[in-house]
């Protein structure tokens, strides 16, 4: 099981370049056929040969109150991430084989995951599960850097009429990685890698994990400095601050995480010229130029575009429940932005409105909305519950402020992207993955407990 996970996200990469080269089929095929060959292994094989291939039931009855409700509603954001592709396909704005493969990947990825953790903990290697989904990432991102260098043409190169400046000055142009679908996402999951792999060198300095580590984190920078990832980049600097200062800021988690999912409205405040002129002091050019794409400052006007359009000319049910996936093309909010992204988008008007939590306003409404603000609010109350416990009650110290920071970077790179959707499989695939492992990490103590207490 080990060996699938670490295979497990260089598998979606091959997926999304066969999904960005207009055949999602073959991507699909190769992405389940992996995993039900996994299924066939643990369910099939290992019972025949008799290595404990059962998976334990029960164990939500081991779980706390809050865990259990987290599980039910992670499982429910999903159900309601997979009816509103399903909306948008059967509607007639996706087709139907890319409509149907996105939704059998979303479907798989989280069984796959629920699986996986209820493995590792029978298995006893749960708590090396997010180490182990880091290094499946860092093959990914090998994967882009070879692919960069081995000349394979990138895909995503087509949804650009021009060639986008690269922010670090010894670096001309951003570089197109082939095994992505898009660069800015690319760079939000090399920051993840470039996190665990300094947790993995602050864990053990001796260990001969160390090379990994170093590799890890470098891959990571390569791609973040080699695509420009800007954002990215912040946010990695700011989390690992936080994660350095745990025990004067992990109190203040809940407020950070909210502040930072009402982002959009702080265009109320006209915040795009407050960070342009921050960041013009510090000679970083975030200007509203013709073409500049990845301008934060142009967020401000998306976002207030996207509200605008949502409230006052969406009818009852689709504030309430959404418009489907790709809510801004459905709605045709995307056609009163379009004008930001002409001089380099190829599609203008298919553009996301590049945040998460209007992402998912704009598909799932209110009603989904504000399952989201629960599940990212429930999980930093679970890791403040963690925090709070002894070393032996609990996961180690090393994996609590990981969860910790972790999360932070999750939500606050959604800020300025639409990363927690199915325009992101590997990202959604961390934010599953985070939320299940907090809900079950205290069904794994305590499962090693009694497991202790038998052996005694």
């Amino acid at each position: 099981m080990r060996v699938a996970i670490i295979t497990f996200f260089p598998i979606i990469g091959s997926y999304n370049f066969f999904r960005i080269q207009g055949y999602p089929e073959i991507g699909l095929l190769l992405f389940v056929g992996f995993i039900f060959f996994i299924f066939f292994i643990q369910f099939f094989l290992k019972p025949i040969l008799n290595t404990e291939g059962n998976i334990p039931i029960g164990m939500s009855r081991r779980m706390s109150s809050i865990e259990s409700f987290h599980t039910k509603l992670m499982s429910l954001f999903v159900l309601i991430m997979i009816v509103g592709l399903f909306k948008t396909t059967i509607g007639g704005y996706r087709e139907i084989t890319t409509g149907m493969a996105e939704i059998i990947t979303i479907l798989t990825i989280f069984v796959f995951i629920y699986f996986v953790i209820t493995d590792a903990i029978r298995c006893n290697y749960f708590d090396s599960l997010i180490n182990l989904f880091g290094i499946s990432l860092f093959l990914l991102l090998l994967m882009n850097i070879f692919g960069f260098i081995l000349g394979i043409n990138s895909a995503t190169a087509e949804n650009y009429n021009q060639d986008l400046t690269n922010p670090y000055p010894f670096i001309d142009y951003r570089i197109l990685f082939p095994f992505t679908i898009s660069g800015q996402v690319l760079s939000i999951q090399a920051g993840i890698v470039a996190i665990i792999g300094i947790f993995g060198i602050l864990k053990d300095k001796k260990s001969l994990n160390l090379p990994l580590s170093l590799l890890m984190i470098f891959s990571g920078l390569f791609i973040l400095i080699g695509h420009g990832g800007r954002m990215a980049m912040i946010m990695l600097i700011f989390t690992i601050i936080a994660g350095i200062s745990f025990n004067l800021v992990k109190r203040l988690l809940p407020l950070v995480l909210l502040i930072f999912i009402s982002f959009p409205l702080l265009v109320l405040i006209d915040l795009g010229s407050v960070v342009e002129s921050f960041f013009n002091l510090l000679g970083i050019n975030f200007s509203r130029n013709e073409g500049d794409v990845a301008s934060f400052s142009n967020r401000d006007i998306i976002f207030g575009l996207a509200l605008l359009g949502f409230f006052l000319e969406g009818g009852i049910s689709n504030i309430l429940f959404g418009y489907g996936a790709y809510g801004q093309v459905v709605s045709g909010i995307s056609e009163s932005y379009a004008f930001l992204f002409q001089w380099s988008y190829a599609n203008p008007y298919e553009a996301h409105v590049h945040n998460s939590a209007l992402q998912i306003l704009l598909d799932y409404g209110i009603v989904g909305l504000m399952l989201f603000i629960y599940l990212t609010i429930s999980a930093s109350f679970i890791v403040l519950k963690k925090s709070n416990k002894k070393l032996l009650e609990t996961s180690t110290s090393s994996n609590r402020r990981l969860y910790f920071v972790l999360l932070i970077y999750l939500i606050s790179t959604s800020m300025t992207e639409s990363t927690i959707s199915y325009l992101s499989f590997n990202v959604l695939t961390i934010f599953f993955i985070l939320n299940l492992v907090l809900a079950f990490d205290s069904v794994n103590t305590k499962l090693n407990k009694e497991d202790i207490m038998k052996a005694s």
